[in-house]
């Protein structure tokens, strides 16, 4: 997917870190209950077999300051009908018809190994 000004770095990125922290929150007692002997698998599996989610749901919302997006901002009177709708709402860059507004949403599903450490992406079908 392309980007502009690496927005979906940090949104993506920062939505998939906060869920790696949420999981490791949840696996450090038992990490620190097995010790440091402790493989990933054998902390895995001393999670799961308590019932501790291991899936987690990362969000990151960028500021509103630091995109430039003003929600509240109404429409001028003399702006263009041929310009994208709501793009007076962003900070275009100077002198270009590039506008940056960051909206997605990303699903990702892998497979780790806990004996190998491989990292495999999963059908979500």
């Amino acid at each position: 997917m392309p980007t502009a000004a690496s927005m979906s770095t940090d949104l993506y990125g920062m939505a998939t870190l906060d869920a790696c922290r949420q999981i490791l929150g949840r696996l450090e007692p038992f990490s620190e209950k097995l010790g440091p002997e402790a493989t990933l698998e054998d902390i895995a599996k001393a999670a799961f077999m308590e019932r501790i989610d291991l899936s987690a749901h990362g969000f990151y919302a960028v500021d509103t300051k630091r995109c430039g997006f003003d929600w509240f901002k109404e429409k001028p009177d003399d702006f263009p009908d041929d310009e994208p709708e709501n793009s007076w709402k962003g900070n275009p860059v100077r002198n270009s018809h590039v506008y940056q507004f960051p909206l997605g949403c990303v699903i990702a599903r892998f497979l780790i190994s806990c004996s190998s450490s491989i990292i495999s992406p999963k059908a979500l079908l």
